[in-house]
């Protein structure tokens, strides 16, 4: 799990260096808003009764995340009934793996979800 290192530079800040002051902020403020305006909107939402979907499911799972707890969202996933699941355990993250992990990331985006925009490109379907 990614902690700020000494100096008080946040993980978003080590891998967009790029990143002020004012960016930073920005990132926070967007979170605060997240939370301000859709939790109370999906606070008591369950997927416990869904049974199936028809398009590919794939989860990101940091492994310590407890915002999103990862052995439920896995529970969740052996259960439901879809075209292709997968689960990609990222075992150094928390819920931001992107943050946490990038490299990671970007190889779990080109090895396993591009080539699913790509056949659906192919098939001339729309992902939703």
């Amino acid at each position: 799990m990614a902690r700020s290192p000494p100096g008080g530079r946040t993980p978003i800040s080590i891998c967009a260096p790029e990143y002020d002051a004012a960016d930073l902020r920005a990132w926070d403020e967007g979170s605060a808003f997240t939370v301000r305006t859709l939790w109370p909107r999906l606070a008591d939402i369950s997927f416990n009764e869904v049974r199936r979907i028809d398009v590919p499911i794939i989860f990101l799972l940091g492994r310590h995340d407890y915002t999103t707890p990862a052995p439920i969202a896995a529970a969740w996933l052996a259960r439901v009934r879809a075209p292709r699941k997968l689960a990609v355990w990222f075992e150094h993250s928390a819920h931001l793996p992107m943050i946490e992990e990038p490299g990671r990331m970007f190889a779990t985006l080109l090895r396993d979800i591009r080539p699913l925009a790509r056949d659906a490109r192919r098939t001339n379907r729309q992902i939703p």
